[in-house]
């Protein structure tokens, strides 16, 4: 293959032929160095930034699951509850049992009133959560005044708002 005139024998890699070929040595070192640390630099850029987003994703996993804790005990207990005031209304020898159960469930809702308190802004929770609590004091101080299926369906439609 001859050269043609007009052109050069590097082609579409001449400029950078002529900006080597012009500097010294160490510039040369440089340049080469800062080539190959460009997207060096930019891959780990990205790199760190998808971490932190994993780490980010965690982190809400974990307070997640701090919240969840303390509201999957609250809703076995009122599931016992339910049991248990349906069964009172046949046997009275269920009431100390139903009063431990009522205190666990206080302790419950005092657990999840310190975690929503913490949580709330980011989970959006608060109104759901007071709903549930209003809807709860409603029921018991309600419960001797109301028929056994009707007290079995309102546990039953509180106890679904915890899965929604």
């Amino acid at each position: 293959m001859g050269h043609i005139p007009g052109r050069s024998e590097y082609g579409f890699l001449s400029p950078a032929v002529r900006l080597m070929s012009r500097i010294k040595y160490p510039h040369k070192f440089a340049l080469i160095g800062f080539l190959f640390a460009l997207p060096l630099g930019l891959t780990i850029f990205f790199l760190v930034k998808e971490i932190n987003k994993s780490i980010n994703f965690a982190q809400k996993e974990i307070q997640g699951l701090e919240y969840l804790i303390p509201v999957k005990e609250l809703e076995a207990n009122m599931q016992i509850h339910r049991g248990t005031a349906y069964a009172l209304k046949k046997q009275p020898a269920f009431q100390k049992k139903l009063e431990a159960i009522e205190a666990k469930i206080d302790e419950n809702i005092h657990a999840i009133d310190l975690v929503d308190r913490r949580f709330a802004e980011e989970f959006f929770t608060s109104q759901q959560w007071s709903d549930i609590k209003n809807k709860w004091h409603t029921l018991i101080s309600n419960m001797p005044f109301i028929p056994d299926q009707e007290v079995f369906d309102q546990h039953t439609e509180l106890i679904e708002r915890f899965l929604t």
